[in-house]
């Protein structure tokens, strides 16, 4: 018995321990449906596949220093607040955009189409089963908001095939009620 309290006890400690991540804000969602409007709301674009749960941003990449480098300006809480969310990967919800179509696809249905062994190629395979996704699959993280909520930081990451993807550390300002990219960073290509 006395294992088992001590045991819960520090399970308590533990989660008292642990920094807690805030619930998605309307702002948040704001900053995004612009994002993807900015990347991918144009006419032109039959469908947006995202991801239905936020990605975890892997911290230990070097972008601090090419925000600090690359906009001087940018106020430190908007870094922070990004280092507290980034790694959280709860469920994206519903985001509308402009004039494309999006689609949240459930992690499942990922995990399934591209399990691994035997068998066709599994992006013919998703290709096949989404061909309206000419964006090829999205993922977003949790966006960081200034304390002032005019800067926002945010990565957004699109994957089309096993060689064809790429990852952008995006930094937008509201002006006038409206978010706009206003730098980008290359993270990652494939």
């Amino acid at each position: 018995m006395r294992r088992l309290i001590l045991a819960v006890l520090g399970s308590l400690v533990v989660l008292a321990c642990k920094p807690s991540v805030p619930p998605v804000r309307s702002a948040e969602r704001a900053v995004l449906r612009a994002l993807l409007d900015s990347s991918y709301g144009n006419d032109s674009l039959r469908g947006v596949l995202v991801r239905e749960r936020f990605a975890a941003f892997p911290l230990d990449v070097n972008w601090e220093r090419w925000l600090r480098d690359n906009i001087p300006d940018l106020p430190a809480s908007v870094i922070d607040e990004f280092k507290r969310v980034a790694t959280d990967s709860s469920a994206l919800g519903t985001i509308e955009i402009g004039r494309g179509r999006l689609q949240i696809i459930p992690d499942t249905v990922l995990r399934n189409l591209f399990r691994p062994g035997p068998g066709p190629d599994r992006w013919q395979v998703f290709r096949a089963r989404y061909p309206d996704a000419s964006t090829g699959i999205i993922s977003l993280t949790r966006v960081g908001l200034s304390s002032d909520t005019h800067w926002a930081i945010t990565y957004i990451d699109s994957q089309g095939d096993w060689l064809g993807g790429a990852g952008f550390l995006v930094v937008l300002r509201q002006a006038d009620g409206v978010w706009r990219p206003v730098k980008k960073a290359i993270l990652r290509v494939s």
